[in-house]
């Protein structure tokens, strides 16, 4: 099953290196980098459509989070307060992207985990949280690495797979710092994360105006 979500994944990770820049190393002395104006590209399939892109752009990491989102035909903006990448017991994996909505969360998360989701679900293997407001139980099953191509090199990032109870199968990077969803698969369809975008030609296409930190 975890070699099966490894190898469905092939994202390639480039990050525009703007602002407060987080960096660490990764197995093998590679580093995964994450900045303002990083642009990540996540690959969906459903079991009865063809792949579709979904685009998120950072415009700040950390202490909270600030990006924009656009799909095939729709666009809007998430504003993750810093509450809420610390302490969050809630995930989204959709319903923060709906069509013309601009979101503001102080209490909920969505492509990476809350600080006290990953620590409770790394220490204790298991914790329960809401997904898209339902109450779901996360276990962590195994270990590995995900293969990623970083500026263009091939680096394998350390990853946790984790199950939940509604046959769901996610693999986040192992790192309290960026616990962001790599990949994720159930009944209904497939989403991995393929691309980072580091060129310093990036720009944001809607937030002319950087929000206060929140």
């Amino acid at each position: 099953m975890n070699q099966c979500l490894q190898r469905k994944g092939k994202p390639f990770l480039v990050f525009i290196l703007g602002g407060i820049l987080l960096s660490w190393k990764l197995l093998f002395g590679s580093e995964f980098l994450i900045g303002d104006k990083s642009v990540l590209v996540y690959q969906t399939k459903s079991r009865t459509q063809k792949e579709v892109q979904f685009v998120l752009r950072v415009a700040r990491y950390r202490p909270d989070i600030l990006l924009e989102w656009e799909s095939l035909s729709h666009q809007g903006t998430i504003h993750l307060h810093r509450s809420a990448v610390q302490t969050a017991k809630i995930f989204h994996l959709h319903s923060f992207f709906e069509i013309g909505i601009d979101v503001e969360s102080d209490n909920a998360m969505t492509g990476w985990l809350s600080a006290d989701m990953y620590k409770e679900l790394t220490e204790k293997e298991s914790f329960k949280m809401k997904l898209n407001r339902m109450p779901v139980k996360m276990t962590l099953v195994n270990k590995g690495v995900f293969t990623l191509t970083v500026d263009k090199q091939v680096v394998e990032v350390p990853v946790i797979y984790v199950e939940d109870d509604r046959q769901g199968l996610w693999t986040f990077h192992e790192n309290p710092e960026n616990p962001i969803l790599m990949a994720y698969r159930s009944i209904h369809f497939d989403q991995y994360l393929e691309t980072i975008s580091n060129s310093p030609d990036n720009k944001l296409r809607w937030i002319q105006h950087l929000a206060p930190i929140k």
